[in-house]
């Protein structure tokens, strides 16, 4: 199953990060609106960082608005911190294109 996951993340298909217990199914989705709504709060200034990071609480009430969901803010504020644990343990994904550090609360 692992193979097919990569291969499928490879081809844009979906996200898969190998450590993480979370795929998400449609990365146009995750990208656009939830990523692309964190960096639109970002550049109007909406967004209040402490040390360079986004408090947890704060994160979970901005993703509920941009998703209209308490369980879906929940549940991607885990797969946030699961990838920040995860790239803090590996440098080569630290690097990613991918990952944007100061989105995750520490």
């Amino acid at each position: 199953l692992n193979a097919i996951a990569m291969s499928l993340n490879e081809s844009g298909n979906i996200i898969y990060i190998n450590g993480i217990q979370h795929i998400i199914l449609d990365p146009n989705w995750f990208c656009n609106k939830i990523m692309g709504g964190l960096v639109h709060l970002s550049t109007k200034g909406t967004i209040k960082f402490e040390k360079g990071y986004i408090p947890k609480t704060f994160l979970e009430e901005k993703l509920e608005s941009i998703t209209k969901s308490k369980l879906e803010s929940l549940l991607l504020v885990n797969l946030m911190e699961a990838m920040h644990a995860l790239m803090l343990q590996n440098t080569q994904l630290w690097r990613s294109d991918l990952y944007s550090y100061h989105i995750v609360s520490g």
